[in-house]
């Protein structure tokens, strides 16, 4: 859902919404486990699907 371009408020989509939380939640593991955990929630069939568009463990 778009706002209003004379709003003032950024204009995210449902993907850029997505796209946040995955990068948020893949640069923020911490370990393997959690990582994966976030490669189930977006529903990928590879790991490395999500690591190639969101990022990899920095911890």
């Amino acid at each position: 859902m778009r706002g209003d371009p004379g709003d003032g408020l950024p204009q995210f989509d449902p993907h850029a919404f997505r796209h946040m939380h995955a990068c948020n939640a893949a640069n923020n593991a911490t370990s393997v486990a959690e990582f994966v955990i976030n490669w189930q929630n977006l529903g990928h069939t590879e790991v490395l699907t999500t690591r190639r568009s969101y990022g990899q463990i920095t911890r």
